[in-house]
């Protein structure tokens, strides 16, 4: 099946992303990613593309690495170059879902991931159904990153955890000759 649509959104309350794809003329599939998950497509999704975020850019900043001859005549890396991003997302009946299970999002519990040259695939293992393959070309790869760097970097999933590592990694190394002690958390 073709993806035609891809939604992406926060759910603040649960503290997930869903995801959400239209796949043809009237099937979908909504899922619930954990922010293991979305680390975990994340850092597969730059290492495919070559992409990073800046730490300490504007919000959805990203650069990208040197392209090969190829890529650069083929697909330039803009994001949503070619995509419709004005059409708003296309509600589907309850009975288009193709997972069986019946609830409204499925909840994503593991991931593996398989990168080529042309493409990406997600193996999406969902909790009390089956098993979701998605393949990606590298022009949707892109801009399901993009989607996903804009509601991470947005709901602040992962800022912060880098510098605090960094700065008491530093300050544990002056401090561990003056004073030995431990804390144990119960």
């Amino acid at each position: 099946m073709e993806i035609t649509q891809i939604q992406l959104s926060y759910l603040e309350t649960e503290d997930r992303m869903v995801m959400r794809i239209n796949l043809g003329e009237d099937k979908h599939v909504s899922l619930l990613l954990t922010r293991r998950i979305c680390r975990f497509m994340l850092e597969n999704l730059n290492a495919f593309l070559g992409l990073t975020i800046q730490p300490g850019a504007s919000e959805g900043a990203i650069a990208s690495a040197p392209l090969t001859e190829d890529q650069a005549k083929n697909e330039p890396l803009e994001p949503f170059a070619d995509f419709d991003i004005k059409t708003p997302f296309e509600e589907r009946m309850p009975d288009g879902n193709i997972l069986p299970a019946g609830k409204r999002s499925e909840l994503v519990v593991n991931a593996a991931c398989n990168r080529g040259q042309d493409g990406l695939s997600f193996t999406l293992f969902i909790q009390d159904a089956e098993s979701l393959n998605l393949n990606l070309p590298r022009k949707l790869a892109l801009g399901l990153h993009q989607l996903m760097a804009t509601i991470v970097i947005r709901a602040q999933w992962f800022s912060g955890l880098t510098a605090a590592v960094v700065s008491s990694s530093s300050q544990a190394e002056d401090d561990s000759e003056k004073i030995q002690s431990s804390v144990t958390y119960h």
